[in-house]
């Protein structure tokens, strides 16, 4: 079981979806990749989830699973899970971490928890940027694999 998480910016360009997709299929395919961790703030999330959803419709012999990540504590709040998606992946110890830093804090112990990140990070600054380098410097250690579309 090998799991793969994403992380773009919000406003990447939708002329990737397709690469995307592609590399969703490649990861499934040929690395056997299982469980996908996928955001739900901007466009790279957006694209992300059609991928994921189109690989749990063209593999349906793989057992597939597919979690949105929440950074915010659920409380009483309804969260719409995607068509195709098993639930919430709510890290552990997010409880206690203040309101601006829980997206920064979800995602990185969403990639603590990845043997792949797919990301489109194109340029530098913001959270995205942040996560790709420590990505690229576990990389270096063996810890993880990185796809960055945003350089290819």
């Amino acid at each position: 079981m090998f799991t793969c998480f994403f992380i773009g910016h919000c406003d990447a360009p939708g002329s990737i979806q397709e690469q995307l997709n592609e590399t969703v299929a490649y990861l499934v395919k040929e690395h056997h990749v299982t469980d996908f961790i996928v955001g739900h703030y901007g466009n790279f999330d957006r694209m992300a989830t059609i991928a994921v959803q189109r690989a749990i419709r063209c593999f349906p012999e793989r057992e597939l699973i597919a979690e949105l990540l929440e950074p915010y504590f659920p409380g009483d709040r309804k969260l719409t899970v995607p068509l195709y998606f098993d639930g919430i992946y709510y890290p552990k110890g997010m409880e206690n971490v203040p309101k601006r830093f829980c997206i920064e804090k979800a995602n990185r112990k969403a990639l603590e928890q990845a043997n792949w990140l797919v990301a489109y990070v194109c340029r530098e600054g913001g959270n995205a940027a942040k996560l790709l380098r420590t990505a690229r410097r576990w990389e270096k250690q063996g810890a993880i694999t990185v796809i960055n579309l945003g350089e290819l």
